[in-house]
């Protein structure tokens, strides 16, 4: 199986954990959202190596817009209407200039929230500021290919832990569905590093590459919420 598409299946998976990981009866009201939106990914600098050939190069890498797909299942806690739980998953794949990334995030989250505009429609308020973070473990697939400064392609699978953090605003249309808008922050590393089977001075070889950055996010992004 090629590795971008075990990347999406790995997507589909942690989206499917997050969905059926219901939250248990100790909460009053659970929650199912969806999202979906734009990803900002900052400037970096991204090393790659074939350290065995002495080749290594060092380039800063503009990443253009990309989308960003997730959802999350969580709920508030009874006695603390404020204060909730959720699981997050989600879908982004950054590229640049010689490089592309895709990166499945699984994140247990803390949730508060500001209940505004509460009404017997709206007991729990029908305007909620709320802000969330966890810490996020992201499985990510990276291919770099700086030739010819470099001799060839070199790609990897590596799965890091990192921070993931929201701020968002949602709106009750109804009771049970609210439409939310949020901001994502998102920092990790990356690093991979192989050991392949190459050729060296044109004899089959035992090569070593690796791949270093840090991958900062910004997500803007737009989504419903179901309420129960």
């Amino acid at each position: 199986m090629d590795r971008p598409r075990l990347l999406r299946r790995l997507a589909a998976v942690a989206c499917t954990v997050a969905f059926v990981a219901a939250p248990g009866p100790v909460r009053a009201e659970t929650f199912l959202d969806v999202y979906g939106g734009l990803v900002l990914a900052e400037d970096a600098g991204v090393r790659a190596e074939l350290p065995i050939a002495g080749e290594s190069v060092l380039r800063e890498v503009e990443f253009g817009d990309s989308l960003s797909v997730g959802g999350r299942v969580g709920g508030w806690l009874d006695n603390l209407p404020w204060l909730g739980f959720a699981l997050d998953g989600s879908y982004f794949a950054p590229a640049g200039s010689g490089v592309e990334i895709e990166v499945v995030s699984l994140t247990p989250m803390l949730m508060l929230r500001l209940p505004l505009m509460v009404s017997a429609e709206f007991p729990n308020g029908r305007l909620q500021p709320y802000v969330a973070a966890g810490p996020g473990v992201y499985f990510v697939h990276i291919e770099v290919d700086f030739r010819p400064a470099l001799s060839r392609a070199i790609d990897g699978l590596s799965i890091e832990a990192g921070l993931d953090a929201r701020a968002g605003l949602a709106w009750h249309m109804t009771g049970n569905l609210a439409l939310f808008a949020e901001y994502r922050r998102t920092s990790h590393d990356v690093s991979v590093e192989n050991e392949t089977l190459g050729f060296l001075f044109g004899l089959p070889s035992r090569v070593n590459e690796r791949i270093d950055t840090r991958l900062d996010t910004n997500h803007l992004l737009l989504g419903l919420s179901f309420r129960f």
